[in-house]
């Protein structure tokens, strides 16, 4: 299924697919911004990862059991979140 413009501008208004285009691009933007900028992470402990961001080197607590991995990875994928919806939101990065 896909949606012509036509449809949209018939459904939102002329001005909603501008709006919606230059939304898409600044959060496309903030998501490679916050990807170069925060390449990956390191466990520094069994129960704490670490941001290898130059910068930043936040740590983050990941509780130790099954499903260990997988918690370190939402734990930073969180940690992403957090920076992309500052940029978003122009506030100062969180360091």
């Amino acid at each position: 299924m896909s949606i012509e413009f036509a449809e949209i501008v018939s459904i939102v208004g002329a001005t909603a697919p501008a709006d919606l285009t230059s939304a898409t691009r600044a959060i496309t933007d903030a998501i490679a911004r916050v990807e170069a900028e925060h390449p990956g992470y390191r466990h520094s402990n069994p129960n704490e990862i670490r941001c290898i961001a130059r910068e930043c080197s936040q740590y983050m607590d990941v509780p130790v059991g099954p499903g260990h991995l997988r918690a370190a990875a939402m734990a930073y994928a969180a940690h992403r979140a957090a920076h992309i919806d500052a940029l978003l939101a122009d506030e100062p990065p969180l360091l």
